[in-house]
């Protein structure tokens, strides 16, 4: 009995691969373009949300002093391999991962509004944005997920007398859930 509690426990050791961390100051970060596919129908709605996920996610690479790529860069891998990530079906690992070696990143990341809407809003009452993210975080080298189609669901409350403000608002703070655990080792740098 002892011997097998011992076999399972090298087994299970074996199996979980150390956590990859990074020197930000080499590490070069390719961003895919964010999509919406939330099905919002107001096309400036749509643009201020994918703004909003956008920024956070460069703010808070930048401020942790990690190299993010320009757009044009990651545009231009995504156009030479001639994928379409506007199509569902092309939104996978192996995609994102592919993006990642064509820019030459160390990581690469991809972002997925998938619904966006209003809760509570109404006659007298307060109202909520709510947004929810999917978001990948692939190490280029290993090929291996920091994670994948992680999603995690924000609501926002924030003063605004437009809910639709607090859909854009609660993006944010579903980034910040679903980066949380990677930010965690490494801290913003100050006095910049």
């Amino acid at each position: 009995m002892m011997i097998s509690a011992l076999l399972l426990t090298l087994t299970l050791a074996q199996a979980e691969a150390p956590a990859i961390t990074y020197d930000p100051k080499v590490t070069k970060v390719a961003m895919l373009p964010i999509l919406n596919t939330s099905g919002e129908k107001w096309k400036e709605l749509r643009q201020r949300q994918e703004k909003s996920a956008a920024d956070w996610l460069r703010d808070s690479f930048k401020k942790r002093g990690f190299v993010v790529l320009e757009d044009g860069e990651v545009s231009k891998a995504i156009t030479s391999l001639g994928i379409d990530f506007t199509d569902e079906e092309n939104i996978t690992r192996a995609n994102v991962l592919e993006v990642g070696k064509a820019s030459q990143a160390d990581v690469v990341q991809l972002t997925v509004i998938t619904d966006t809407r209003q809760d509570g809003s109404g006659f007298g009452q307060t109202g909520y944005g709510v947004s929810t993210v999917k978001s990948w975080l692939i190490d280029v080298k290993t090929g291996r997920p920091i994670f994948s189609a992680r999603s995690n669901t924000a609501r926002s409350a924030r003063a605004s007398h437009r809910t639709s403000d607090r859909q854009v608002w609660a993006i944010p703070l579903a980034l910040s859930d679903t980066f949380k655990e990677f930010f965690k080792g490494y801290p913003e740098i100050t006095g910049k």
